[in-house]
């Protein structure tokens, strides 16, 4: 359990380590001539009505085209109000997660991740089953103000690495028993042996009082 529990924090401390470079790549990239763009036409709009900003389809073309050939299934951006102006799972656009730990984290200029396992994840265009992700909240900053000007959640596949995490538990598990077995046999035989001694100086006593008995 130490050892599972040590495992998945090294691997989501690592992933939210690559997730800061991804978003500060997608940030360079993207955010001024895309993202801030999206964020002041959208800051009016209802939430229904965001998912139909004129700037999403080119923004979605972008962010595909970036993250072609990264483990990173799915992202969104959220703006300062906790509405979500973009995600690659277009639907998702203009949920509000203001009440959302992560959002908050990042809100306040921290960077938050956690493991989730989802039954069914969608992606850019296609379903993936019973995948295990790293989610993880990281704050964009301004770099004129240094105030958070937004927040990314970007979400990356653990899947395979779980797996592996799951194979040396049991393989460590299996040489913890292995090793208790042993130590219970070593002990038994101990044990033994040592009930042999008490049994042989128990009649050896027993014969010196019969000498000393017949001695008197």
């Amino acid at each position: 359990y130490v050892c599972r529990v040590l495992s998945v924090d090294n691997l989501v401390n690592g992933y939210q380590s690559e997730h800061v470079n991804h978003a500060r790549l997608i940030s360079n990239e993207l955010w001024d001539d895309h993202f801030d763009l999206l964020i002041q036409s959208a800051r009016d709009l209802p939430a229904e009505q965001l998912a139909n900003a004129s700037e999403i389809p080119s923004l979605h073309r972008h962010v595909s085209k970036l993250l072609e050939g990264t483990q990173i299934l799915k992202i969104k951006v959220y703006d300062l109000k906790g509405r979500t102006v973009y995600s690659t799972e277009l639907n998702e656009i203009g949920e509000n997660n203001i009440d959302d730990a992560g959002f908050i984290a990042g809100l306040r200029g921290q960077n938050r991740s956690e493991l989730f396992h989802y039954s069914q994840l969608r992606t850019f265009d296609s379903k993936l089953p019973d995948r295990d992700l790293v989610e993880s909240y990281i704050p964009r900053f301004d770099p004129k103000t240094g105030q958070v000007s937004g927040v990314f959640e970007i979400y990356r596949d653990a899947t395979s690495v779980l797996v592996e995490v799951r194979q040396r538990q049991t393989l460590l598990v299996g040489a913890v028993i292995a090793l208790l077995v042993v130590l219970y046999l070593f002990v038994v035989v101990v044990v033994r042996q040592a009930q042999k001694r008490l049994i042989t100086q128990s009649h050896e006593r027993q014969k010196a009082l019969q000498a000393l008995e017949l001695s008197e």
